[in-house]
């Protein structure tokens, strides 16, 4: 895996592949210049120099400038959850009994963050290039990102790719008629992102997410640890720490979008 400190010596050009995400990289003293694009084909990921006969062929590319502090020829890679919360529709409806707790797990793309030795960020990109949306009302609603991606039951352990993590949602519906999954929200910056050490490298996984509908046809969404990993330490803590405004009115506010009710 990338992740962890790498060589970069000035007027060396890089290429790193992190899913549909490509980006060419090269520094002179405190300037980077990168220019990224998005493939519609995922890639493994890999962080490589590039050799004088391929750079040649670059010159098509539209480079982006950034001026920093530090001139330690090393950077440091490393996955992040998204910046704002997800819009998650599954492509086929979930319905749930009444009194009924299920536990599914769906798979958010990564972000990647590349920043100098001591931390001082250069850039960071998502894994693939998702559409934004508005989650909740034109007062007390946000930006958010649109992704489908399709709920699995708990136990199944199907692989996911390098770029993605797996996010865990626990969903109790106390309400008398069936509750119909068809969009979720998922507070991606208030979630600590894990790494399973089951295997060279290691799966990603992110702090469950707890649903409950209820009679009046509310829902709410509290972060918690991983169930499965509770003594493991996370690899890159939530984005926000604790519950900011936008969460705390989320009860009564995500019953007002489309399709929760």
């Amino acid at each position: 895996m990338i992740w962890g400190q790498h060589s970069f010596p000035d007027d060396t050009l890089f290429r790193l592949a992190f899913g549909n995400l490509r980006v060419y990289l090269y520094r002179r003293r405190r300037e980077w210049r990168w220019s990224l694009e998005y493939s519609d084909i995922p890639e493994e990921a890999s962080f490589t120099e590039v050799g004088e006969g391929q750079g040649a062929s670059l010159t098509s590319l539209t480079w982006q400038r950034m001026i920093t502090k530090e001139v330690s020829e090393v950077v440091v890679l490393g996955p992040r959850l998204p910046d704002r919360p997800l819009s998650v529709s599954p492509q086929e409806q979930v319905q749930i009994a009444h009194n009924v707790q299920v536990r599914l797990w769906i798979t958010l793309p990564l972000w990647l963050r590349l920043s100098c030795a001591h931390g001082e960020m250069v850039l960071e990109a998502g894994s693939e290039r998702l559409s934004g949306s508005w989650l909740g009302d034109s007062v007390g609603g946000r930006m958010a990102y649109t992704l489908k991606s399709e709920p699995r039951y708990h136990g199944e352990s199907d692989p996911i790719r390098d770029h993605h993590a797996r996010c865990s949602l626990s969903i109790l519906n106390q309400a008398v008629a069936p509750f119909v999954v068809s969009k979720l929200a998922i507070p991606t910056e208030l979630l600590n992102l894990y790494q399973t050490k089951d295997e060279p490298g290691g799966e990603m996984y992110t702090s469950e997410v707890k649903l409950l509908h209820t009679r009046d046809h509310e829902i709410s969404v509290n972060p918690l640890h991983h169930r499965d990993f509770p003594k493991l330490a996370p690899l890159v803590p939530a984005r926000v720490r604790g519950v900011d405004n936008f969460w705390k009115r989320s009860v009564g506010l995500l019953k007002r979008i489309g399709n929760y009710s």
